[in-house]
C-alpha cells in the first residue's frame, strides 16, 4: 500500500479525527533523522542526462548556478518531510568560482525557503559528505554520484540513489523525489502504521 500524500500534504484536521495526533506522534520519532540532499542533479538540473561534457564549461559562469531547474517534485517533498518531523539539510559540493556558493545560496532561498541558512553545508569538490554528518548512524543522503554514497555507507549512513534510469541497483533508489517516502517505509524509518488504510 503507498503512502498516502494527501495525509500530509492536506490541512490534516481536514482528512482523519485523529490526524493531528498521528502527526505530532510521528514527528516525535523522525526528528532524531537528519536527511541530507546534494543539490546538482538530485535537487536541481545541472545536466541533462548524457550532456555531462557540454554542460561542465558553463558550470564557470555568472548565473549558471542560479538559474538551475527544481527537479521531480523537490519542492514538495522536502517540506513533506520537515513537516513529518525530519531534519532535513542540504550538503553540495561547490567548484572554485566567484559565483558558485553565492548563487547556491540564493537558488536555496528561492526555491526552498523551509530550508535555514544553518542547515545549508556547501563543501568543497572532492571532499567526502560523510565528515559533515552530525550523526552518521541516524543521517541519510540522498545523492546522485556513486562516490558520495560509497563515503557515506561506509562511514555507517543510510544512501538514497537519486537516479533518472530505470537501471536495477543494490541500494534504495528515488527517481521521483516523492518515491522518498515509500522508500522511508521500506527502510522501517517511516513507520507503516501510517499508510493509507489507516487515515481514513
Amino acid at each position: 500500500m503507498k503512502f498516502n500524500m494527501s495525509f500530509i500534504a492536506q490541512d490534516v484536521k481536514t482528512i482523519h479525527p485523529d490526524a493531528e495526533e498521528k502527526i505530532r506522534d510521528l514527528f516525535n520519532v523522525n526528528k532524531k533523522v537528519t536527511i541530507y540532499y546534494d543539490m546538482d542533479n538530485t535537487i536541481c538540473l545541472w545536466a541533462e542526462k548524457g550532456k555531462d561534457a557540454e554542460t561542465l564549461p558553463l558550470t564557470r559562469k555568472k548565473g549558471f548556478f542560479r538559474n538551475l531547474k527544481p527537479i521531480d517534485d523537490c519542492q514538495t517533498a522536502i517540506p513533506m518531510l520537515q513537516k513529518l518531523g525530519f531534519k532535513v539539510k542540504i550538503i553540495s559540493a561547490c567548484i572554485d568560482t566567484p559565483y558558485c556558493k553565492k548563487e547556491k545560496l540564493e537558488w536555496i532561498k528561492e526555491h526552498l525557503p523551509s530550508i535555514r541558512s544553518k542547515d545549508v553545508i556547501l563543501c568543497n569538490i572532492g571532499e567526502n559528505k560523510a565528515l559533515y554528518a552530525d550523526d552518521i548512524k541516524n543521517s541519510i543522503l540522498i545523492d546522485d554520484y556513486g562516490k558520495n554514497i560509497q563515503n557515506w555507507i561506509e562511514a555507517g549512513g543510510i544512501a538514497i540513489k537519486k537516479s533518472r534510469s530505470n537501471k536495477q541497483r543494490q541500494i534504495p533508489v528515488v527517481r521521483n523525489h516523492m518515491d522518498i517516502f515509500n522508500v522511508l517505509e521500506e527502510l522501517g524509518i517511516l513507520e507503516k502504521a501510517y499508510q493509507t488504510e489507516n487515515v481514513g
